[in-house]
């Protein structure tokens, strides 16, 4: 899943080279933090998170046949 969300961050952001996808994992759940170039940061927390928020939902339905929780977070 890591290397999916990589992949298309790097299609969508200005600064593809400064993507990085970093995997945390619970009993059933799996965080994938991503660290973004600042000006690429703005396009994920603008508009209500909209970006994120639909990023988290394709990331989620990959998840339920595994019954895993993936949760795509913006790291600091």
């Amino acid at each position: 899943m890591e290397t999916w969300v990589e992949a298309y961050l790097r299609q969508i952001t200005t600064q593809p080279d400064q993507v990085a996808v970093k995997r945390s994992e619970g009993a059933r759940t799996v965080v994938l933090s991503v660290t973004l170039a600042e000006e690429d940061r703005g396009l994920f927390a603008g508009r209500n998170n909209r970006l994120l928020r639909a990023l988290n939902h394709a990331a989620g339905f990959a998840g339920v046949q595994s019954r895993t929780r993936y949760v795509v977070a913006l790291a600091d």
